[in-house]
């Protein structure tokens, strides 16, 4: 399948550029991508969901200390009768701004009502 264009904002009120500088809550959504943004395709997406620890779905150990915070979602699937999504991989801030999953550039998209959630607590 091929990949579509994803170029949510400004033309969705709802979602928000941020700088990758600024304050992270959980949700925000890490996009990476190749050549002009106004033109060319998204290449992947992250979820940051905060500091977290447990063990995968591989049976690794996330340990607290090692500020695994992103989630890189994979969907479970098959190729020629061999698994080949395995579901979440854990990685880090860090490690998602400077490698850029391989990619030119890295943006970071914020639904706009996600602070107000956070404001209520």
């Amino acid at each position: 399948m091929p990949w579509r264009s994803i170029l949510p904002w400004p033309s969705n009120p709802k979602l928000a550029e941020l700088d990758l500088t600024t304050e992270w809550l959980p949700g925000d959504v890490i996009v990476y991508g190749d050549g002009d943004f106004a033109i060319n395709r998204v290449r992947h997406v992250n979820l940051y969901v905060g500091r977290f620890s447990g063990v995968d779905r591989r049976g690794r150990e996330l340990r607290y200390g090692d500020n695994y915070e992103i989630v890189n979602p994979s969907i479970d699937w098959m190729a020629r009768g061999v698994e080949r999504g395995i579901g979440i991989i854990a990685l880090t801030l860090h490690y998602c701004i400077n490698v850029r999953c391989n990619c030119e550039w890295v943006k970071r998209v914020r639904l706009v009502q996600i602070p107000q959630a956070y404001d209520n607590d």
